[in-house]
């Protein structure tokens, strides 16, 4: 009875596991790919602005960013690559902007090459949420993003972003990511991402 239970427990966890991998990889890449910009390769203060046209009603949307990163300074400071992220509807009316630090997110970046220590010319892949983001209703908009890339012992490369709509939310909490309802924006105010 007591190797059945260890063999049924040692089967179990990593089935779990395996499919909690797939599930959130599959909630990742779910929905539909609406536009892509990416920035000049070594650009050291990166302007990206694109249209993007939402079809979906009532459904969420994701900004997502794909970037390189060196591994010149392990001990990186937490308000390096400052970034500001906006999302207007297509008369200009601001619905949403966000400023932080692109910092926050190099938890979601590892080393793809087969080295067992990466040296200091390294290059890391980072694949983040930025934002997820009920619109408030189909249309165009415009998306506006702005980035430091350069900084003392860091540097960002291939900076792409993406946004995708009618995707499954990332509801994993706490989020390293803002959410945002913006079909509550009224005409006159804007809507302040917070990290939740």
């Amino acid at each position: 009875m007591y190797v059945s239970v260890l063999v049924f427990l040692s089967l179990f966890f990593p089935v779990i596991a395996f499919y909690s991998f797939v599930r959130q990889k599959r909630r990742k890449q779910a929905g539909r790919e609406v536009s892509t910009v990416a920035a000049e390769k070594r650009a050291a203060q990166i302007a990206l602005s694109c249209a993007v046209e939402i079809t979906t009603k009532r459904k969420w949307c994701r900004i997502r960013a794909s970037f390189n990163r060196s591994d010149f300074s392990r001990s990186y400071s937490p308000g390096l690559h400052r970034y500001t992220l906006s999302f207007a509807d297509a008369s200009g009316d601001l619905l949403f902007e966000e400023e932080r630090s692109l910092t926050d997110f190099f938890g979601f970046c590892w080393y793809p090459g087969q080295r067992k220590k990466p040296d200091r010319n390294s290059m890391y892949l980072c694949d983040a949420v930025l934002l997820e983001f009920i619109p408030p209703g189909p249309g165009e908009y415009i998306l506006s993003f702005e980035l430091n890339a350069r900084e003392q012992n860091s540097h960002l490369e291939n900076v792409t972003l993406f946004v995708r709509e009618g995707v499954w939310p990332l509801k994993k909490k706490p989020f390293v990511h803002t959410c945002a309802d913006l079909r509550k924006h009224q005409s006159d105010e804007i809507v302040d991402g917070i990290a939740g």
